[in-house]
């Protein structure tokens, strides 16, 4: 992707709402921008806020075709909301509004979001490499989302898990990036507890336009603990994917502002910069000259990548200035350009120098606050994107085209799975590349869930829920449950609800908990199993063995060996698929299957009484856990921690039996066996964590310690 100079400096060049002498967007399109107003009356378009703090306007070939407006938020310093968007439509399918995004995320001393985001803008972020489907209609974005901490949902399924929703006067904002095409929403941690009790995930309202548009409200209704638990089990699931795609992404956006993309070779410069040099009445020469200066200051560190153009702009104006700094940093002024300091500005916004490169003596944290910024006002104003306004920069498709109730979601939860093997699509994927029949995988996938199914429904525990199977086991919905029917393994029962069933269950609950339930299984399905299926459970034995064993590792890749080795006892067969799949994962660097194996590897180990190796393989394991959690682009905005749901279960086995051995030497042995260098850093640091593991009960203050730290 060539830099666009044009659009960048229409960037750089925004307007501030206080020096526009205009109260909100309306005025300033009506006074300013007749052409833009005359386009937005005449298309019906419903702009939906008006309130900004920066107006951007979009140009091509010189035209003011649009704007996009922003908002500060409140959650931090340099956060930004892109409050809304508009392009005349005849400048529409141009990819012009990707491009702007494209230069807004990289733009110094700002860190972007999109408030409440509509569906069709996460569909046209994913059309447009900003986002990447995960499974189902999760869709995982590389541009956070973020909503009022009052614009939160909740139902009464979910409400028992919640205190009370914050005020609008609380000025809370909740961060995410995880968005649901189906339910039209994004999830967000709670990391301050403000409102959620347990450790599930918040979701925020759709956009007004969606809530009506796709008639979400029976949906979100409908959503109960189980689907949240079934929300981070798939996060945890799919986070190798998440870091895979935004290193992939960050490469890319490196790529996109280095030097040679953006100003070209200095024997060869860009045309496009060269042109851009003469239209500010510089010659070749200056052209060059900026060039090496440039060069130098990157090769300094006093400018970044993501500030090459600033200091373009800068040395525009200034040609004679030299490449680096002469003087001292006086803690108030930038040391380039004299510009005034702003506190907890990572850059200066005159000529891009990079105040970090002082040391903590220097840092920025210790000069005096400037007094304009501390009076701005920060109070929160609603901000969102009008999506239908925006260019549909599909080739194929506007984003502002209308579409029939529903299409969207199910077209989307069709096309998550292949349709010739119903396999979840990146599972096909990665059976095809590793030379697997996707055929074959599936019928092992529907045999495992199959068993888990039958397992399950044969017990007491399935008259309150049916845990999604398929999911679990990525194949197309809906298809465990039929080939159950379909091969009368079950038979479906019209459900009569005797509280005495129940008794045990309502025993310790309170009569509001207990109605939610009684509501949710009037909605569910009862299923009994067949003799039929009696004996199909009786048949598998090595299924059980494999459940009894397994709970991390795919079971189409133990159903391989098995097939091989069947004769071989239980013990050796479970020993040997975790040791090749720990194999696997080290020949390929997979740091997510990797630390899959350690766990499953504990599971072995308690099953064999082998205590002292299972707490071996459980430090090991939460070491690998927490490196990978710290080196990744994971933060306090995701719902993935660095200890998780599954650790808090094994953390009881650390507390109950690590008195009893040297935790010294099984440290040292844990990280010693450790196979995949980048999980084997921070040796003394990853001690203390531990250390805090053992000591603190609260699993959440010792997330928030290994965060923070």
């Amino acid at each position: 992707m060539m830099y666009d100079f044009e659009k960048s400096e229409s960037i750089s060049h925004y307007k501030k709402i206080e020096e526009l002498q205009v109260n909100n967007l309306e005025q300033l399109l009506e006074h300013n921008y007749p052409r833009i107003n005359e386009s937005i009356i005449k298309e019906g378009y419903n702009r939906v806020y008006n309130n900004f703090d920066r107006f951007i306007e979009i140009i091509d070939n010189s035209e003011v075709i649009g704007y996009i407006t922003l908002e500060k938020l409140n959650i931090s310093f340099n956060h930004f909301s892109i409050n809304d968007a508009y392009i005349i439509p005849e400048y529409r399918n141009k990819k012009i509004f990707t491009t702007y995004l494209t230069l807004l995320l990289q733009q110094p001393n700002m860190h972007l979001f999109i408030k409440k985001p509509t569906i069709k803008l996460v569909n046209y972020l994913l059309n447009n490499n900003l986002a990447i489907t995960l499974t189902g209609n999760l869709i995982y974005s590389f541009i956070g989302f973020v909503i009022d901490g009052h614009d939160v949902f909740k139902n009464k399924n979910l409400k028992r898990y919640y205190k009370s929703i914050p005020s609008p006067e609380d000025n809370k904002q909740f961060i995410g990036t995880v968005f649901d095409l189906k339910l039209g929403c994004f999830y967000f941690v709670d990391d301050d507890k403000v409102f959620i009790k347990k450790e599930y995930p918040g979701i925020s309202m759709p956009h007004p336009y969606d809530l009506k548009k796709y008639k979400l409200r029976k949906k979100l209704q409908k959503i109960n603990s189980s689907d949240m638990t079934k929300t981070i089990k798939n996060l945890r699931y799919y986070e190798h994917d998440v870091v895979k795609y935004e290193e992939a992404k960050k490469d890319e956006l490196k790529q996109f502002l280095s030097i040679d993309n953006m100003l070209g070779l200095r024997d060869n410069l860009n045309s496009d910069y060269l042109e851009f040099i003469k239209m500010h009445n510089l010659s070749d020469e200056d052209a060059v000259n900026i060039y090496d200066k440039i060069s130098e200051a990157l090769d300094f560190e006093e400018i970044v990548p993501k500030t090459i153009f600033k200091r373009l702009l800068y040395l525009i104006e200034h040609p004679k200035t030299q490449a680096l700094i002469t003087n001292t940093f006086n803690h108030t002024n930038c040391p380039y350009c004299d510009e005034e300091l702003i506190l907890n500005q990572e850059y200066c916004e005159k000529c891009g120098f990079n105040y970090q490169i002082f040391d903590d003596d220097d840092e920025l944290m210790d000069m005096p606050e400037n007094n304009s910024f501390e009076e701005e006002d920060y109070q929160e104003k609603d901000v969102t994107v009008n999506d239908e306004s925006i260019d549909g920069d599909n080739d194929d498709e506007s984003i502002n085209q209308e579409m029939d109730d529903g299409h969207i979601c199910e077209h989307d939860e069709e096309e998550h799975y292949d349709k010739h093997s119903g396999l979840e699509i990146n599972l096909h994927r990665q059976v095809v590349d590793a030379g697997l029949n996707p055929n074959d995988v599936f019928r092992q996938q529907l045999e495992a869930g199959l068993y888990e199914f039958l397992t399950y429904i044969d017990s007491d525990k399935q008259k309150l829920t049916i845990p999604d199977y398929d999911y679990e086991y990525q194949i197309r919905h809906g298809s465990i449950i039929q080939y159950a029917l379909d091969e009368k393994l079950v038979v479906k029962v019209e459900k009569k609800l005797d509280l005495n069933e129940f008794e045990r269950f309502f025993s310790n609950m309170n009569e509001e908990d207990k109605n939610q339930i009684l509501d949710e299984l009037k909605n569910e399905a009862y299923y009994q199993i067949t003799d039929k299926a009696k004996e199909y459970l009786d048949e598998k034995v090595h299924l059980k063995q494999f459940n009894e064993y397994i709970k991390y590792l795919p079971y189409y890749e133990y159903k391989q060996l098995y097939d091989k080795e069947k004769h071989s006892s239980i013990d050796s067969l479970i020993s040997r698929y975790i040791d090749e799949m720990m194999f696997k994962s080290v020949q390929n660097n997979d740091c997510t299957l990797y630390i899959d194996a350690l766990y499953d590897k504990v599971n072995y180990y308690i099953k064999n009484n082998s205590m002292e190796l299972a707490l071996t393989y459980l430090l090991r394991a939460l070491i690998c856990r927490i490196n990978y959690y710290k080196q990744s682009s994971l933060d306090k905005y995701d719902m993935i921690k660095a200890i998780d749901m599954r650790d808090e279960i094994y953390i009881n086995l650390i507390m109950k039996f690590i008195s009893t051995y040297n935790t010294e030497e099984l440290y040292a042995q844990a990280y010693d066996g450790i196979k995949i260098a980048s999980l084997k850093e921070n040796k003394e640091k990853n001690r203390d964590y531990i250390e805090h593991i053992i000591k603190e009960d609260d699993i959440e203050a010792v997330n928030k310690y290994i965060l923070e730290d």
